[in-house]
């Protein structure tokens, strides 16, 4: 199955209107203050209101950082947003709570040669979604992990594969794990926040092309 292609960190309404015209499935918007890619709630809701009018199957997922229930539900107000993907130190009960009152949950969970992905069997979100563990970044640093760092039973087959991805290296990644999707944000980038829908286009007739019956008898 071809994976679904999620495009992380948009700023820009012209990217948006862009993206949603290229089939892409998810795609996320930043709500951590720090980042470089963080959009201001008001801002995303026009982001929402235009991906409904150009691209009503594509969802949009609000990116957060260690927020409280409050904070989720207070975003979702003035966004409409209704998938969020955690990628802080978020607790098991959180994402339960919002699964509970009809949320889509991602949980971001950081690899590192030496780090085990902590906890990992605690949580039952919707989704994982795999990231580079690097320099106490919560995320969007642009490097990859080795996917021999990634534990044995980790549920791959419901994750998004995420850290460093770009077209070149993209069919590495599915041919030997076939996640369930992958999130690209740097590899796709002019600069922080500013895609280049060239690259977007490179990375979606590469990710469309990949027959797992050829890649096998390779």
């Amino acid at each position: 199955m071809t994976p679904k292609v999620k495009i992380c960190g948009l700023t820009r309404p012209e990217d948006v209107e862009q993206l949603c015209g290229m089939e892409i499935d998810f795609l996320g918007f930043v709500f951590y203050p720090p980042s470089a890619r963080f959009v201001p709630p008001e801002k995303a809701r026009l982001f929402v209101t235009m991906m409904r009018e150009l691209s009503p199957m594509c969802t949009p997922v609000a990116v957060l950082v260690n927020p409280s229930l409050s904070d989720v539900l207070k975003l979702h107000e003035t966004t409409l947003i209704e998938m969020f993907q955690l990628h802080g130190d978020e607790s098991p009960a959180l994402v339960c709570d919002l699964q509970q009152r009809g949320f889509k949950v991602i949980k971001a969970v950081r690899i590192g040669k030496t780090q085990v992905v902590p906890r990992w069997q605690e949580y039952k979100p919707d989704y994982f979604l795999c990231d580079t563990l690097r320099d106490n970044a919560p995320g969007g640093t642009g490097h990859s992990w080795d996917i021999a760092w990634l534990p044995k039973d980790f549920p791959v087959k419901c994750s998004f594969l995420a850290g460093g991805i770009t077209p070149e290296n993209v069919l590495h990644f599915i041919s030997a794990l076939r996640p369930f999707g992958i999130d690209v944000s740097s590899g796709v980038e002019i600069s922080p926040g500013i895609k280049d829908i060239a690259k977007v286009a490179d990375l979606l007739r590469t990710i469309r092309s990949y027959n797992p019956s050829v890649e096998e008898r390779k």
